[in-house]
């Protein structure tokens, strides 16, 4: 079966391959042939009001989806929409989002987008739901994406295509936007700063196997980033390192290595300790259920701000450091991605 997968895909043309998997998945795996024909794009008629508009409703297939891989997804179906005469608009609300939604009942009532980010139209879904002309956007992925998500280098010019589709469209809510630039302005005070996002879901801590995620950017281990910090602290002309991570034994571990030219936001933050597979996941469920979370990604959004008014930024590729490089626009001094390969 393998062979035939590698022969079919050699072989036979994309386009025949696209037009041929909707029949495959339909006689061979009919559950997965419903799933991708309800996220599709299409074209919906839900009333008769706004009969002069056209909406396009950003969506997201939300099992296991982060706020930030959301974001970039919905940045990939902006771009692709820039220059239709198309009104565009979020919508977390009509499925549970479970890592931005409180509880399964805020499905149908809550858009968990909001919460975090200003509606990116003056119309809400209710407007849309009751207007004749809706594209309800594809859910998954679009390949002009995919170059925030693989292992394509981010260039210069890549970031500033996408930092333009960003700040023609995206917003942190007012309350966030203040709180997040106070605390800025405060914590940083004009200090010269190395931003470094460390992403213990993917990597190598203390020989511990963390979750590794097939198709991502494989992440440095952290010994590699504090050896390579060290050099470029003189290098780069700069006094402090400000970390972004979710792990109390990173702090512990940068704190031992740098002291006191070590920054942080001061957050509850994971344990990653463990005597077995087993007990990291009942600590990994201790550490969700300890806050809400709505708590969890306003941390977690506060330290993508804080990296993206860094001096310079050194990380892994992932969501929270694309969106961190798309925020500073190219205002980085100097800016380093590790590019070793794909998990």
């Amino acid at each position: 079966m393998k062979w035939f997968k590698m022969a079919y895909k050699k072989y036979v043309p994309l386009y025949i391959r696209k037009r041929v998997r909707p029949i495959i998945l339909f006689f061979i795996d009919h559950e997965d042939y419903k799933l991708k024909r309800y996220w599709r794009q299409k074209r919906k008629c839900f009333g008769s009001q706004n009969t002069d508009k056209i909406f396009y409703v950003l969506r997201k297939y939300p099992k296991a989806t982060g706020l930030l891989s959301c974001y970039l997804t919905y940045l990939g179906q902006l771009e692709l929409i820039a220059g239709k005469n198309y009104i565009p608009i979020v919508d977390m609300m009509s499925n549970y989002y479970p890592m931005s939604h409180i509880s399964a009942q805020d499905a149908n009532r809550v858009n968990a987008w909001e919460q975090f980010f200003e509606q990116i139209s003056d119309y809400d879904l209710k407007d849309v739901y009751n207007s004749r002309h809706v594209i309800l956007g594809k859910g998954f992925t679009t390949e002009n994406a995919m170059e925030l998500f693989n292992g394509t280098s981010l260039t210069d010019e890549l970031i500033l295509k996408w930092h333009n589709v960003d700040k023609r469209y995206m917003r942190l809510n007012v309350k966030l936007e203040e709180q997040f630039r106070e605390e800025h302005e405060s914590f940083f005070n004009a200090k010269r700063i190395i931003g470094v996002m460390i992403r213990e879901g993917y990597t190598k801590f203390n020989q511990l196997e963390m979750n590794m995620i097939k198709g991502h950017p494989v992440q440095p281990e952290i010994e590699i980033i504090s050896q390579d910090l060290h050099r470029r602290l003189d290098e780069w002309n700069c006094d402090y390192i400000f970390v972004s991570t979710e792990s109390k034994q990173t702090i512990e571990f940068m704190q031992k290595s740098f002291g006191d030219k070590l920054l942080f936001t001061k957050r509850l933050r994971r344990d990653m300790s463990s005597e077995g597979y087993n007990d990291f996941l009942n600590r990994a469920i201790e550490y969700i259920n300890s806050m809400t979370v709505q708590q969890r990604n306003i941390d977690y959004l506060k330290e993508v701000y804080l990296l993206s008014k860094c001096t310079c930024l050194v990380c892994g590729k992932a969501s929270a450091s694309v969106v961190a490089s798309i925020w500073n626009g190219n205002k980085y001094e100097h800016r380093h991605f590790y590019e070793i390969g794909i998990y």
